[in-house]
């Protein structure tokens, strides 16, 4: 099915979308399509519109539906690519006239329908600033007039509070400047002010108070087991979390457990936050139809795309189509977004005798406008006869598993389940966690070969230099390296239950990679307390402690997690236990300053 829409829709697509950028009319058959807004035009900024489109023409077919926006006269920007969805919610900070797009068309025929309206968003304030409510309980909007010349942002504080948080920036110009304001404590009075950078000094406003609303819906119980103190990475204040309940809920809390932030949505995961303020989210949907989204701190979605549109277009450039989003997408410095999806392939006598469903991984290079621009298949550059080192195999939508497509159960052979890009090379680091290997690719910002340039892990290509019987990580999580320190969470899986295993409990570790000689420096290699099977988050905080993340502790009937902060001796300086599993977490300096 999947080649046969590749075959017949997508060549189709890329033709219409070079008759709209050229401004060339599209012939329409029997299909046309018309869109609606729920509310008219010349709504102030912030509204949620709701475009709706409605279809002609189109039989029993089920029509898909790609919704986008430009300010009158720029360029189009997706708001959510082909979907069965005929509606999308509309949010913008960002008065002027705009123009609005839906393209319609049925993949199993050669049809297209395009309906454009005009919308105009206004501005809120004339001469004097304002707060106003939003539909997140925790999350303000901060209407400032135009100004002109240097930058302003937002402070704020509670209002018997001593310490200032700040939003990020935005460079002054002719129309009002708005911002959404969160980080907040429910319940709760705070003092809002813009500050406005120019001529090297500092202009502030009036001060505004705001009281927050009552947050909506279950969060989980927390217990500061280990309450900050002066050596605490304060500056990392934030902690942001995501909760398995059994549906997935993100929350985040300040360093004494209250919740200063949530997503206002049960299901969705939120997979990394991203500078100035939104966040990469993954969401199931019936027919295994799973979405990539990337949201503001109002829980509004920027844009969003799905598995089976971006399976189109890998079919079409010949790759494997993926079966699922999973696990990690992070925001590139120069917009794109890359993200983990799973493919399969039957491999015959490779991993056993005959024909076998194989689960593999791929990486997908999403342009500012969540389209593909570049694809590594693990298939093409890892060898499949090395299996699982512990055999994993995984059923279609089991735990921890991908939808299938090929059989109903598949060797799990890699389980990717962290990317992290290294800005001095443009490479990637993948961790690998059924391989008990990180390995760093040749990306070079979408540009490069794929090649593996090296493995770190047991039988990799590095020489590991430490006394410990045991120093390899081994179906670890998060892998991230900054200035030549890999920091990870050792699982131990292998360690602890694998036929050579030794016992103990999972590690948080810190390696110093030499890659010209191609040794690995075990600098920290801290024993976490507590056995985690799976899950898990490391991460070097700004003091120069550690954060990580024990994420299934306990058993799988009564989870429960730890968020701990280490000093370099490995001391614990700061814990937080909770009464649920947890997929990962990240120590932040604000919702704005990951």
């Amino acid at each position: 099915m999947i080649d046969y829409i590749a075959t017949c829709f997508l060549p189709r697509l890329l033709f219409t979308a070079f008759l709209l950028v050229a401004g060339l009319p599209l012939a329409h058959a029997q299909l046309s399509v018309s869109l609606t807004t729920s509310i008219p035009s010349g709504q102030p900024v912030g509204t949620k519109v709701t475009l709706g489109a409605s279809v002609e023409g189109a039989g029993d077919a089920l029509p898909v539906y790609q919704f986008a926006v430009r300010p009158l006269g720029g360029e189009w920007r997706l708001l959510r690519d082909f979907s069965i969805w005929s509606y999308f919610g509309w949010v913008t900070l960002e008065e002027g006239m705009y123009e609005l797009r839906v393209i319609a068309t049925i993949p199993q025929a050669d049809e297209l329908a395009v309906a454009v309206v005009p919308y105009e968003i206004i501005s809120r304030v004339s001469g004097f600033p304002a707060a106003t409510a939003t539909s997140h309980p925790l999350v303000a909007l901060y209407s400032a007039p135009s100004c002109f010349g240097g930058i302003m942002w937002i402070r704020f504080r509670r209002v018997n509070g001593i310490f200032w948080q700040t939003t990020s920036f935005k460079p002054c110009n002719s129309k009002s400047l708005n911002f959404y304001v969160a980080g907040m404590r429910g319940n709760t009075t705070y003092v809002l002010q813009q500050e406005r950078l120019i001529g090297g000094g500092i202009e502030r406003g009036p001060l505004l108070t705001f009281r927050t609303g009552v947050p909506q819906g279950l969060f989980e119980e927390f217990a500061i087991t280990d309450p900050p103190d002066l050596q605490t990475s304060l500056t990392d204040g934030v902690l942001l979390s995501t909760y398995l309940r059994p549906q997935e809920i993100t929350m985040a809390t300040d360093l004494e457990g209250n919740v200063i932030w949530y997503y206002p949505e049960i299901g969705p995961a939120v997979l990394r936050p991203i500078g100035g303020g939104s966040m990469l989210v993954r969401r199931s949907e019936f027919f295994s139809d799973q979405i990539l989204r990337e949201i503001d701190l109002a829980g509004n979605i920027i844009r969003e795309t799905n598995a089976r549109h971006v399976s189109w277009q890998l079919t079409a450039m010949g790759q494997d189509p993926i079966g699922s989003f999973h696990h990690e997408a992070i925001k590139l410095p120069n917009g794109h977004t890359v993200v983990l999806g799973s493919v399969e392939r039957i491999l015959n006598d490779v991993q056993g005798p005959g024909p076998v469903n194989v689960l593999g991984d791929m990486i997908i290079d999403l342009d500012e406008n969540f389209q593909v621009t570049w694809a590594w298949n693990a298939f093409d550059f890892l060898d499949p006869s090395r299996k699982a080192i512990l055999g994993q195999v995984c059923e279609s939508e089991g735990p921890g598993c991908p939808p299938l497509f090929l059989d109903q159960v598949a060797n799990d052979w890699l389980h990717a389940n962290s990317l992290h890009y290294v800005p001095e090379d443009g490479s990637l680091l993948i961790s690998f966690r059924h391989q008990d290997w990180v390995i760093k690719i040749d990306f070079r910002d979408g540009m490069g070969s794929g090649e593996v340039l090296w493995r770190l892990g047991r039988d990799g290509d590095f020489t590991a230099v430490s006394d410990d019987a045991w120093p390899w990580f081994s179906h670890q999580h998060d892998a991230e390296i900054e200035n030549g320190l890999l920091a990870l969470y050792d699982n131990g899986n292998t360690r602890v239950e694998g036929s050579e295993g030794i016992g103990g409990n999972s590690r948080g570790q810190a390696w110093l990679l030499d890659e010209t000689a191609l040794t690995a420096t075990l600098i920290y290699n801290f024993d976490l307390g507590g056995y985690a099977s799976a899950l898990g988050s490391a991460q070097r905080l700004s003091n120069g402690n550690y954060h990580f993340n024990s994420g299934f502790l306990g058993t799988r009937d009564v989870p429960f997690a730890e968020s701990i902060e280490l000093l370099p001796n490995g001391e614990r300086n700061f814990v937080l236990y909770s009464n649920a599993a947890v997929y990962r977490s990240f120590r932040m300096q604000s919702l704005y300053r990951p």
